[in-house]
């Protein structure tokens, strides 16, 4: 793949399966360090909606229903959260929902405390790390610098005090290429016996016949009742053929009440005593906690479990429903540095595929030098300064999860970003100035090429009808800060993500046409052995973070 001088972090290939780049200028990945995890405290939780996997045919079948409800992702993923350390001298104390989510050496460092943790027995075995040893090690995480001995109180007020801008609170995330929501994070940490075994064994089959049952889960939260309090989660979508489980751990629970109504039938089931209850049926169901005479205080699951072909062999089990993988490409912001800018007008797109298979998204039409009122920029404590290009975000509230990605251009309200709602504008700054496209299946099902943004954005359906191949077709979303090199541009993410946990190559994926068509945008498996993720075996390789981490116990 061959790397533009601007960019800092990664030019990765449709999804991100090779390595990252690093520019000819500039540093490498600045990762979460224990002093900025101190001042972000336990990474927030992304609030998944229940209901989406609900529409999913409708997402389908509409670009129009696609692009709100991608909008909506994003407005969560940026939405401003509070610091878990007041700043003394910052302009601002809050920063977006992703910058407080996990990279590779939050998970390694996480990895070793609780492997560290098992007796030598545990150890010998691989024994899977408890929900509640992994809230432990959250916690500890957060709180890490208070132990270390070369971070004394005064030395940790003077951070705190330092950081006075808000560029340097903005960099308090870090510049790493990806994080993982909370969720996300515990799901790879519990995985790590199924990660290891097929470190050494190989991905499964792209096909497997056998039945079995999938599970994933929903959400995880805490939970603290007084007796006889009373918590209510949901709606939850359950498909036809699946079941909705909730679930209680901790203490108070043989007191405890599960109650679960469902919209569709009007009929409530109720669990006293029990720890867990189920339900099958189609349509919106209501989770209701109840504590009986003693508190309860622990946690509250809830899981779907689906007769289906293995999903994600190499994983626990599948990613719950509130997980988000998010991958972040930074350029440097000194040094007259410029951006490069790329048309993503009908006119640019069209006139880019005729080349993307030789130049990806080509050469661009022009440089910009934006202030930080018009990208979103960060200066990290020796005074670089990055500003971010765009964002990829994977979202699992979907089965095939919601594939959205972010860039920056100098003229915002146009095509992909003329249907941007108030409320990424309303998050102030510099949002306002991405662009964004968005798919959730592997072929495009709207046979409408302008997705019905004909008369209320018509700039945006001359590029929707761009790259829309026909319905049926394969779907189309690309980014042009991230999919660099050659096929990169008539891409669409899923359909290399789905070999995540393979040793394929995204060079492979992208330009074998015979056994990999359309640059590996259709489906070609049912099996995924981790769930779309590429995060275990290639990228970040946590699965040889891990193994490395046993070794040394070893």
């Amino acid at each position: 793949m061959k790397s533009r001088p601007l960019l800092l972090a990664a030019l990765v290939a449709a999804c991100g399966g090779g390595e990252a780049e690093q520019c000819e200028v500039g540093t490498a990945q600045q990762a979460v360090l224990a002093e900025d995890r101190y001042i972000l405290g336990v990474g927030g939780a992304y609030p998944a909606d229940g209901m989406l996997r609900g529409r999913e045919r409708e997402l389908y079948r509409s670009q129009a229903a696609r692009r709100e409800a991608a909008w909506q992702t994003v407005a969560k993923v940026l939405a401003p959260v509070a610091l878990g350390q007041p700043l003394p001298n910052a302009p601002k104390e809050t920063i977006p929902l992703w910058q407080t989510w996990y990279a590779k050496d939050d998970t390694t460092r996480l990895f070793r405390y609780l492997f560290e943790a098992l007796s030598p027995q545990e150890r010998d075995g691989h024994a899977r790390f408890s929900q509640g040893e992994i809230d432990d090690a959250l916690g500890w995480n957060a709180t890490e610098l208070e132990s270390l001995v070369n971070w004394p109180l005064e030395r940790r007020d003077a951070y705190l005090a330092a950081v006075d801008t808000s560029e340097k609170v903005s960099a308090l995330g870090g510049t790493g290429l990806v994080a993982y929501s909370p969720s996300a994070l515990r799901n790879l940490l519990r995985s790590y016996p199924e990660i290891l075994l097929c470190l050494r064994s190989g991905a499964p089959d792209a096909f497997v016949d056998t039945p079995g049952q999938s599970s994933q889960q929903a959400v995880r939260e805490p939970i603290h009742l007084t007796s006889c309090g009373t918590r209510n989660m949901g709606p939850f979508y359950v498909s036809e053929g699946e079941s909705l489980v909730a679930s209680l751990s901790g203490d108070g629970v043989p007191d405890a009440q599960i109650a679960l109504y469902s919209e569709s039938t009007g009929e409530r089931t109720t669990c006293d005593g029990a720890k867990e209850c189920s339900v099958s049926t189609t349509g919106a169901v209501y989770v209701d906690i109840t504590a009986g005479v003693d508190d309860l205080d622990g946690a509250v699951q809830v899981d779907y479990l689906t007769p289906d072909a293995p999903w994600a062999a190499c994983l626990e089990e599948s990613f719950a429903n509130d997980s988000v993988v998010v991958k972040a490409n930074w350029s440097r912001a000194q040094f007259g540095q410029m951006l490069p800018v790329f048309d993503t007008s009908a006119e640019g797109l069209l006139a880019t595929f005729d080349n993307n298979r030789v130049d990806g998204w080509g050469t661009p039409t022009q440089e910009a030098d934006p202030g930080p009122d018009a990208i979103y920029t960060i200066e990290r404590p020796n005074g670089n300064r990055y500003r971010l290009t765009g964002l990829h975000i994977m979202s699992k509230e979907l089965e095939h999860w919601q594939w959205t990605t972010l860039w920056w251009s100098d003229s915002p309200d146009s095509d992909f970003g003329e249907d941007r709602p108030n409320s990424i504008d309303a998050l102030g700054g510099p949002w306002g100035q991405y662009k964004m496209c968005t798919v959730t299946m592997f072929d495009e099902g709207d046979d409408d090429p302008s997705g019905g943004f004909g008369d209320s954005a018509p700039s945006l359906a001359a590029a929707l009808e761009a790259v829309h191949g026909g319905a049926g077709a394969p779907s189309w979303c690309s980014n042009p800060y991230i999919e660099d090199g050659p096929g990169n541009m008539a891409t669409n993410c899923i359909g290399c993500h789905q070999h995540g946990g393979t040793e394929l190559l995204s060079e492979t994926i992208i330009g074998d046409d015979q056994n990999f068509p359309e640059f590996g945008r259709t489906q070609l498996r049912n099996n995924f052995p981790h769930d779309y993720s590429w995060a275990p075996a290639a990228g970040d390789e946590l699965g040889l973070e891990f193994k490395a981490i046993i070794d040394f116990f070893e």
